[in-house]
């Protein structure tokens, strides 16, 4: 459909643009772009992810990953997100113990010296 190639237009021209800029310094040291022309990308990248934003869940869900292997808590179907990100807080290894073993381990000590 003509929706789905603007679409795509506008990732491809996003990608291309967002690796000029990841590379800037090597188009500026062979003067293949100036500093005008690369502040320029920077604004139409910006504004390209500006526009791709109410895209961006479906994009991701055509490439059919679950959220299981992107670990993602944001993504689900169910819209349910807050619960589930303090659910996978709760599981998290730092979070299984009031305080870390690292603070008994490392800062404890410090924190009690006289400097």
């Amino acid at each position: 459909s003509s929706s789905l190639k603007i679409v795509l237009h506008k990732e491809v021209l996003l990608y291309a643009l967002w690796r000029i800029e990841q590379c800037s310094g090597d188009f500026l040291e062979t003067i293949t772009l100036t500093p005008s022309t690369l502040q320029d990308i920077h604004s139409l990248v910006s504004k390209l992810l500006t526009d791709l934003r109410p895209e961006a869940i479906r994009l991701v869900d055509s490439f059919s990953h679950n959220d299981g292997i992107l670990h993602s808590a944001l993504g689900c179907y169910d819209g349910d997100v807050y619960r589930r990100l303090f659910k996978w807080a709760k599981k998290a290894p730092l979070n299984k113990h009031e305080v870390t073993d690292g603070y008994y381990k490392h800062l404890r000590g410090l924190l009690k010296a006289k400097l």
